[in-house]
């Protein structure tokens, strides 16, 4: 057999894996009181980390590029622990999106800004709801679709295992969120904005597309810059939105005020200083929590001079 048929059926071994991993934990997890399960799922989280070498290093590694000597060894460690524990609750969270009422009356959620929505929706052109790969942001869309009634949809990148996202996008539909590929939808985000309703975007990760090179955590890393595209074409207001655990059960959902983006004569140069002004709005929320955002995506993979940084 040869080297790439060996890395296919390795790669397709390891999707089976994940999906019926997935797919019966979610069985077994959703049979069980709420409140137990999120426990067997934070602790189980927890274990399992221990054995999942390359996403810790990957962490720890971010983790220095972002505080250097700042923080100690213990108190990356202590991040790195908190970011898996926060993963397996946040799981169990997602899994009862199926029904969301029932979840709702058992969380403590509480919201606060809700009048930043209000008055940037009184502008009809729709809003993009600046957020990250923090908290537990799947419940933050089902919430504010589901319980303050505002139709959210987000924009999802297809997974390579279309198992897994028939599972994914199964779960956001119950939870009230109108779902848009982000590569065969186009259409769907500007009628979705012409409808004055809200759409999530994640800028939070290095991913193939449009980009531009902004500062987080003081270290270049390349960062999409739809969202700023989005909002000089349709003047849909920026309103940064996050989510944030406070304790095993209660969360706190923020709409932050519509950001103030420049507006010179140079559209390349507003973009570019308006991606950055969203960025720092990330890192401000990653600052706070850092043991609620994914550590284990390379943040920092893409450096200027075109190299890639393995880890």
């Amino acid at each position: 057999m040869g080297k790439s048929a060996f890395s296919k059926n390795m790669q397709k071994l390891r999707r089976n894996i994940v999906y019926f991993f997935a797919k019966y934990l979610s069985s077994i997890l959703l049979l069980l009181p709420f409140k137990i399960s999120a426990n067997i799922a934070e602790y189980l989280a927890l274990i399992v980390s221990v054995f999942l070498l390359k996403e810790r290093r990957r962490i720890l590694k971010n983790l220095d590029f972002a505080y250097s000597e700042t923080l100690s060894p213990k108190q990356k460690k202590k991040i790195l622990q908190d970011v898996f524990r926060h993963c397996g609750r946040s799981f169990v969270e997602f899994l009862w999106l199926r029904n969301p009422d029932k979840l709702f009356n058992i969380l403590d959620i509480e919201v606060r800004g809700i009048e930043n929505l209000k008055n940037a929706l009184a502008m009809g052109k729709g809003i993009l709801c600046l957020t990250a790969h923090f908290g537990n942001w799947e419940l933050m869309g089902a919430y504010t679709s589901s319980r303050l009634g505002y139709p959210v949809n987000v924009l999802a990148r297809e997974m390579h295992d279309s198992r897994i996202n028939e599972l994914l996008n199964s779960i956001r539909i119950a939870g009230g969120a109108n779902v848009i590929d982000r590569k065969s939808e186009l259409k769907g985000v500007f009628k979705c904005l012409k409808r004055n309703e809200l759409l999530g975007i994640l800028i939070d990760q290095d991913t193939k597309g449009d980009g531009l090179f902004v500062n987080f955590f003081d270290r270049p890393a390349f960062t999409q810059k739809g969202i700023l595209i989005l909002h000089n074409k349709t003047g849909s207001a920026i309103v940064p939105s996050f989510i944030y655990r406070v304790d095993k059960l209660k969360h706190i959902i923020e709409f932050c005020e519509q950001l103030k983006l420049p507006k010179n004569e140079n559209l390349a140069v507003d973009i570019q200083e308006g991606l950055q002004i969203c960025t720092n709005v990330v890192e401000d929320y990653v600052r706070k929590y850092p043991g609620q955002w994914m550590w284990m995506h390379r943040r920092w993979r893409r450096r200027q001079d075109n190299t890639m940084e393995t880890y």
